[in-house]
Parts: structure tokens; sequence; C-alpha cells
């Protein structure tokens, strides 16, 4: 089958990259023939259509150039331009959607319909029910990076595409990570009928990680937490209860890059933590798999509701106990006092009791770390490929095609 892939970034930079590259990579290797689309970027993998990516639209700083461009995200015809001479020239079976908000538009989607090309897409967070893609679990409303002229921007995009209808007219198959996602799409008018529950996947990379033998048999004494270091993953809050731990030898350790960086440094100074508390950078794969092994405890201390939780699946894979808060789909992969340990979110005196309950209780520990690693299994490249197969064919057959 000829799979045509579309996300606006083709490196890994969060969670949408990190499982859009792993699905192209996994098909690959089960005999799929992928071609993608996405915007020019040195960071990309290599990819034979580049010819047709889009230029990169930078959204991360904003000058004379950038707001001129801003139509853009509304409707791009240089987007629709460059589709339509990929399916001239490459014409594929299927097409599957991830993030194109913003530096692509869903300005494409209607020449699909028009070539009579099948599309699915994979839900990666909530933008097509919230302006800035977000669901906050703790009731705080905060301007999306912190901008009134931001904000007010994506609602106008939001309205317009809404409008159109766009996507809800446009594609053949929704792929919700979780029954949390297929949830709040139906609550928001989407057809329950077109919406398939495909939870991500572990590439075998990951799951048959190997990592030192001192590692595993002897975790160092360290509590692991990494993400995007922004309000909304709740390092703030887990650096204000580590300080109130107050356990002579126990250290934490937070890996990412975000716009909070500067303002977490400050609070762990602020905290007299500079020797407790390591804010360690963006770290790659094979880093991450060896800090988690090191790890006594992983911890996801998210304030949003979560469309997966793939990090918490990560840290199960490797055996870990993770504490996590109760957000969005998190419960779908920790059920507490099993195989994990969840506390309410923005609740730091909850924070505080569960990890105090791992880190006093070892016998518990190494109980919710060997039933974590066992749910883990269930998430495999086998399961995914077949799963993924199975919408991408129930997609091309109820395909409407189109009126000639």
């Amino acid at each position: 089958m000829k799979i045509l892939q579309i996300n606006k970034y083709l490196y890994r930079k969060g969670g949408a990259e990190t499982y859009a590259l792993a699905l192209i990579e996994l098909l690959s290797k089960n005999g799929q023939e992928i071609a993608c689309f996405s915007q020019k970027n040195p960071k990309n993998i290599a990819c034979a259509q580049d010819e047709y990516f889009i230029d990169n639209l930078d959204l991360s700083k904003y000058s004379l150039h950038t707001i001129l461009r801003l139509p853009r995200m509304f409707w791009s015809l240089a987007a629709r331009r460059l589709i339509r001479r990929q399916i001239a020239e490459n014409r594929p079976d299927i097409v599957h959607i991830h993030n194109i908000y913003h530096q692509i538009s869903p300005s494409i989607l209607p020449l699909f319909r028009e070539a009579g090309i099948p599309v699915v897409m994979t839900v990666h967070d909530f933008k097509l029910i919230a302006p800035n893609y977000t669901l906050r679990a703790d009731g705080s409303r905060p301007f999306h990076k912190n901008s009134y002229l931001i904000e007010t921007i994506l609602k106008l995009e939001f309205t317009w595409h809404k409008w159109l209808k766009i996507y809800r007219t446009h594609i053949d198959l929704y792929i919700a990570p979780s029954e949390f996602v297929k949830d709040k799409l139906i609550e928001n008018g989407f057809d329950a009928r077109k919406i398939r529950v495909i939870p991500h996947f572990l590439p075998k990379a990951f799951a048959k990680a190997k990592t030192s033998k001192r590692k595993q048999s002897m975790p160092e004494k360290y509590l692991f937490a990494y993400g995007r270091l922004d309000d909304g993953k709740g390092f703030a809050d887990l650096i204000r209860v580590f300080a109130e731990l107050n356990i002579a030898g126990l250290k934490l350790k937070i890996a990412g890059e975000g716009p909070d960086k500067e303002k977490l440094a400050g609070l762990i100074n602020d905290l007299g933590l500079k020797k407790q508390v390591e804010l360690i950078g963006q770290k790659n794969r094979a880093q991450i798999i060896e800090l988690i092994a090191g790890a006594k405890i992983v911890i996801n201390c998210s304030r949003l509701h979560e469309t997966f939780g793939l990090t918490v699946l990560e840290a199960m894979s490797l055996g870990k106990p993770v504490v996590a808060s109760k957000v969005g789909a998190v419960p779908e992969l920790i059920t507490h006092k099993e195989n994990g340990l969840l506390y309410q979110v923005s609740d730091a005196g909850d924070l505080k009791r569960q990890l105090l309950k791992l880190i006093n209780d070892e016998k518990l520990r190494d109980r919710l770390a060997k039933a974590a690693k066992s749910s883990a299994k269930d998430y495999s490249e086998k399961n995914h490929f077949k799963a993924i197969m199975n919408a991408y064919c129930e997609a091309i057959r109820t395909h409407e095609k189109p009126i000639s």
C-alpha cells in the first residue's frame, strides 16, 4: 500500500513527531511504501519527496516577516499547490494526517477528496475542539504562550476552520490514541462511527532497550521526570513537593527544554535546591532510556489532559514504578496501586503522599514495577501495525467517491 504521511515537522520535536516517525519506520519495515509531506528543515529525516515540501514557518519568534505570512495559518495556497503536484506525480492509496495546523493548514484536505483518496487523521491533541490545543485538568485558563495576541489569532483560526467544517467534512476516519480522546471528540459533535481507538506503541528499539547491568540492578538515588518545560507539564509542582520531602541524598533529575526553563531554574535556586535538583536539558532516546533505568521512581506531573501518556508507557516498559497525575488517558495506562500510583492533579499533598509511599516501601516499588512492565507488553509494534492497517483498509472501503 502506498501511504502519504503528513506532519508539519519531520524530525523528533514533540510527542506527535515521536509517534509519526516511529509509525513511518514501522510501516516501512513491514513492506508498505511511504511518502511524506512536511516543511523544509535541515533536521528532517531523509525523504525522497522533500522537493514537494513547503517552506519552513517558524512561529516561535514573531517578526514582520512572520506576521506577513500568518494568512498561511488559515488557508495555505502554497501547500495546496505542492500537494497537487505530489498527487499527480506520486498518487497515494491513502493519506495519514498528523499535525497540520498553522504551518500547513487544512487547505490541502479538499484536494484528496477531489482526487478520490481517503484520509485518516491521528488526533494528537485537542486542536479540533479547543483553539489552543489543550484541555487543562487543573481548571486554569492561561493565554497560549502567555500572549493575548497569540490567543486571539488561534481563536480566529479555530473559528474559521470550524465554520468551514473542513476537518469534519474531509476526514474519513479519526484515530484516537485513547478512549478519553474519543469521548471528548464525541462530546464536541464528532461522529462516533468515524472514530477508532488505537493506542500508541513502543518501538522494539525501546521495548528491547539494553541498559547497563549496574543501573538495572542498583537504581541510583534519584527521581526522574521528563518532557517539555512549560507550565502545563507541572514541573514547578514537582520541584516544590521535592523540597518538602527533604530526604538526605535523594536527587531529582528533569530532562527537557522549553519556555519555562529559566523560571524553573529560578525556583530551584529560591528553594535552595541547586545541589539536589538538576535540569539536564534535552536528551536523545538512548539517554532517556539510561536515565529511566537508573531512577528509583519516574514521575509524570502533567496539569494537562494527556491524549495518551507516552512518557508513562516508556517508564513502565523499562520496569519502573510510576507516579502520575490523574489526567486524560493516563488512567487507561495506570491502575492505581496495581501497576503504578495516581494522584489528583495540582494536589501537592497527594503527590507528596504517593511519592513517600514508594520511596519508603521497596516491596511496593518492586511489585508495581513488575506489573508495569507486564502491562506495557500490550502496546507492541505487532498489535499496532495490525490495527493501523485495519484502519487504512476501512477508510479505503468506506471512502465516499467524488461525484464525477
